[in-house]
């Protein structure tokens, strides 16, 4: 369930990511929501606040990838 949630925010993120000036900001925030979700999963003490990590650590994947490979399909 969160991998397709990674892939409709992909989605979504390439498409805005499109509209903006620069993707550098969209990868670093990418990034970071990844590292800061990493560190909740690690502080998580119930599984609800370890689903929401994932949840964040997956939005993150996906804002991050898609910006990614967007890029990649450019230089190509």
């Amino acid at each position: 369930m969160l991998e397709a949630f990674s892939y409709v925010v992909r989605m979504f993120s390439g498409v805005l990511s499109d509209k903006m000036t620069s993707r550098k900001a969209a990868i670093a925030a990418g990034f970071a929501m990844g590292a800061a979700a990493k560190f909740g999963m690690s502080a998580a003490t119930t599984t609800v606040q370890l689903f929401v990590t994932k949840a964040m650590d997956r939005l993150g994947n996906g804002v991050q990838v898609s910006d990614t490979v967007f890029q990649r399909g450019k230089e190509g």
